[in-house]
């Protein structure tokens, strides 16, 4: 467990609807209930009331999945986003990390992966220049 759980559930608890939906797959990863997070993560997703953080959702549901020991989809949902240029750092960080994990390969997949960042246009706060921290390298 991290941080201070009972004022985060006290937050929660006095959130709006909003908030809560949010919040809830939160908590049960800083428990340590992966498994319930994933069910909550992919609701979000599903439900689609939070659009404007699906990238977000997405990395923390590949977040869930990469310590339920399923690295593929894990893996597959990472990809996805970079591909959808949502290039940011904890993203970019999390899919080195799961290519570590998959591979003995991992130095030419990050080496890759950096290439493609590289290339995409800068939208917004994503896609900025990126320190090879980001990619493990």
């Amino acid at each position: 467990m991290i941080g201070d759980l009972d004022a985060a559930k006290k937050v929660y608890e006095e959130a709006g609807v909003p908030n809560q939906s949010i919040l809830k797959p939160l908590l049960s990863m800083a428990e340590g209930q992966y498994n319930d997070a994933v069910a909550e993560w992919r609701a979000l997703l599903e439900n689609g009331e939070e659009e404007n953080d699906k990238a977000l959702i997405s990395q923390n549901l590949a977040v869930c999945l990469l310590y339920t020991g399923q690295l593929n989809e894990a893996r597959q949902i990472l990809e996805s986003l970079v591909g959808s240029n949502h290039s940011f750092g904890s993203l970019l960080f999390n899919l080195s990390t799961v290519y570590e994990l998959c591979s003995d390969k991992a130095g030419i997949l990050k080496t890759s992966l950096a290439e493609s960042v590289a290339k995409q246009p800068i939208s917004g706060d994503l896609n900025l220049d990126r320190p090879s921290a980001d990619f493990k390298l």
